[in-house]
């Protein structure tokens, strides 16, 4: 009888629902602290940040991807961004389809927004603004522009050296980097400005060499959809000229461009036009 009472003196007591709780918080913790504790400050909870990282870093928390945000906090902290504001970093998602098994798989782009951009180039003291954007526009037959055909933006960002301010502009095309869809419809000229605006910042700080805005991404293999929720497929520019010169009659040219979304039509059309006038 003494040895049986031992036994169950020793015998593992069941946790309380508290108790269980408290102890998966606390293996979930350790999990995070391993993954991703060269990024939560001192005395911070690693569940509340790993949660803020999630809502800023991904559109949909509940599809988050480790590894991938691991390379976002990794970029956010050698670029002094804080992770946990919506925007300012961030992992954007595309479809893309695998070569070997013609499945579509989603990857991500680390991108961040061009108001980080700027406030990266501002702690460096030398960042000076911006000059006003000039828009270059069509012009008709009567020599009026065509303020519904936008061809480019230029805009100059000042920096400070020695004293003295030096500006460097970009012009950027408005048919490389329209999708002709969302914004690119509604607001083409602040889409266009901020492309601009970006690659003026990188042309002039190198802290900002290697990032890109999520507008000025090359969209090829991008799965898109239109108003009726079609899936659209978008080509490199690249694959577009290519195409346009493979066409040996204005038929067949004719053909390939009605097949052409309507993103890829205004992408593909100075090649388009080069290609028929070659041909004519």
């Amino acid at each position: 009888m003494a040895d049986e009472n031992a036994v169950a003196n020793t015998a593992p007591k069941e946790l309380t629902e508290a108790q269980q709780r408290a102890a998966k918080t606390r293996d979930k913790k350790k999990v995070i602290r391993r993954r991703y504790g060269e990024f939560i400050p001192k005395g911070g909870d690693p569940v509340a940040f790993y949660k803020q990282w999630k809502a800023s870093i991904f559109a949909d928390p509940d599809d988050a991807d480790d590894e991938t945000m691991y390379f976002v906090l990794a970029q956010a902290n050698a670029l002094g961004i804080d992770p946990t504001v919506p925007k300012q970093i961030y992992a954007l998602p595309f479809n893309t389809k695998n070569k070997k098994t013609q499945q579509y798989e989603k990857k991500y782009n680390i991108v961040i927004g061009i108001e980080a951009m700027i406030a990266i180039a501002d702690r460096t003291g030398q960042y000076g603004g911006t000059t006003k954007p000039e828009y270059e526009y069509a012009i008709d037959q009567d020599g009026k522009a065509q303020l519904d055909a936008l061809i480019s933006c230029t805009i100059g960002v000042h920096k400070i050296v020695q004293g003295v301010l030096v500006t460097s502009e970009q012009t950027v095309y408005f048919e490389e980097y329209t999708t002709g869809y969302n914004l690119w419809k509604s607001k083409p000229k602040t889409m266009l400005k901020k492309v601009a605006l970006a690659h003026a910042l990188r042309a002039t700080f190198s802290a900002l060499k290697a990032v890109n805005i999520s507008e000025e991404l090359e969209r090829g293999d991008v799965i898109e959809q239109d108003g009726n929720g079609n899936v659209i497929e978008t080509n490199t520019t690249a694959a577009l000229q290519s195409k346009a010169k493979a066409c040996k009659t204005l038929d067949e040219l004719q053909v390939y461009n009605d097949s052409l979304s309507a993103a890829d039509k205004a992408k593909a059309r100075p090649y388009i036009e080069a290609r028929f006038n070659e041909i004519g």
